[in-house]
């Protein structure tokens, strides 16, 4: 309780906008025994010591006053997107099973309504267990109407509860044929049958672009990462083939380094330290493998999904794979043939 209520005070920095939005997700992912403040109390507080953690650990690897206060604050907001992102794909998730078994739920409607039933009956018998998710959300529509709420205004209450384009779809034209006073039988049928067509076409565009998909996963995963790996090693090599050629002719260093391999200061470095190019090649492709990665999980995403949101869980995975791949394959490499130019 005594940290539930210091989650709760902890809201208070936030906008009743942004509570607004988080309560909507919350409910939108089906959480009941979680209040907006505290979960939002709850993030801030942990978003705040991680940031810490941060801070003081950064302290080991570096003085400078940039990367000190950076990355902290990298970390804070990172977290925060992670809570949000956590609500985001379990209301996503939850209206994905929702939309699986909405076609036989308004089938289901329409038959009872055949058999004579009305239209909020019909509606009550259509809560079966194996709906899941669904099942409550119709035993709620239903709780509404027979407590005296119009039943176009208790289907209208389902689209804040489930984030759906396909279900807010269905319960518009289900809300107008209400008030147009249509065959409600019929139209049900209709618009369980669209969406069947609907499900069908998405499942043939997923499969279409399968190639598409395995193409990208395949170029910025392993491909780029690969040819990354084999550029670093060739300028090391002819950095170790340099050096060895300076040192066989007796050569100035400084004089070499004017015609050959030169270093680079590094910023926010101390007087002196430098970076040779073969480093700096390797951080350029560190740097390239993370933008390739991170671009191909989000077009990934909007290819299989139409969501290039859902890209963010796909971001670790692609990361660890890539960057496994290229220092795996510089690490052989160097194995294999650099002691040749030895």
């Amino acid at each position: 309780m005594v940290l539930e209520f210091i989650y709760e005070k902890l809201s208070t920095l936030l906008p009743k906008k942004v509570i607004n939005s988080i309560a909507k997700l919350i409910a939108q992912g089906g959480f009941k025994r979680i209040t907006p403040r505290a979960y939002i109390g709850f993030a801030l507080f942990f978003s705040l010591s991680l940031a810490l953690i941060a801070f003081f650990s950064v302290q080991f690897y570096t003085r400078d006053a940039a990367i000190s206060a950076g990355v902290p604050i990298s970390f804070f907001f990172l977290s925060l997107a992670f809570f949000y992102f956590l609500l985001l794909s379990t209301a996503d998730a939850r209206a994905s099973e929702i939309e699986q078994v909405l076609p036989h739920a308004l089938q289901i409607i329409s038959t009872n309504i055949r058999a004579g039933m009305t239209l909020e009956n019909a509606v009550w018998g259509a809560a079966l267990p194996e709906f899941g998710a669904l099942q409550e959300e119709i035993q709620r529509v239903s709780a509404d109407s027979f407590g005296g709420v119009p039943i176009a205004v208790a289907l209208q209450r389902l689209n804040d509860r489930v984030r759906s384009p396909i279900l807010e779809r269905a319960v518009k034209l289900i809300v107008e044929g209400i008030s147009l006073g249509g065959e409600m039988s019929s139209l049900l049928e209709n618009v369980a049958n669209d969406i069947r067509m609907l499900q069908k076409l998405k499942q043939e565009i997923v499969t279409s672009t399968t190639t598409y998909s395995m193409f990208i996963v395949f170029a910025g995963i392993i491909i780029a990462p690969l040819l990354f790996s084999v550029s670093v090693f060739y300028s090391e090599m002819n950095e170790n083939v340099f050096q060895k050629k300076v040192t066989a002719t007796n050569i100035d260093p400084a004089i070499a380094q004017q015609s050959g391999f030169a270093t680079l200061p590094i910023l926010g470095a101390n007087a002196g330290q430098s970076m040779t190019l073969t480093e700096v090649e390797k951080l350029f492709a560190i740097a390239s493998i993370i933008i390739t990665s991170v671009s191909a999980a989000f077009i990934l995403a909007l290819i299989q999904t139409g969501k290039l949101i859902k890209g963010v869980f796909y971001v670790p995975l692609f990361l660890l794979v890539s960057l496994g791949v290229f220092f795996l394959s510089s690490a052989l490499l160097r194995v294999i043939l650099l002691p040749t130019f030895a």
